[in-house]
């Protein structure tokens, strides 16, 4: 990552999950967007919290 704030690698992220999930769902893969799509904010926050 270019910064070290960790709020702002989080929303980078964030916005890295959902552009991959709205890939996956344009490439006609729903369940792999799903997990996507909920695994991702999980990571996110855990990543947040450690």
């Amino acid at each position: 990552m270019l910064t070290r704030r960790t709020v702002r690698q989080a929303i980078v992220l964030s916005g890295y999950g959902m552009v991959l999930g709205l890939l996956f769902l344009i490439l006609q893969a729903p369940a792999v967007a799903m997990s996507q799509l909920g695994v991702g904010p999980d990571l996110v926050l855990s990543l947040i919290t450690i």
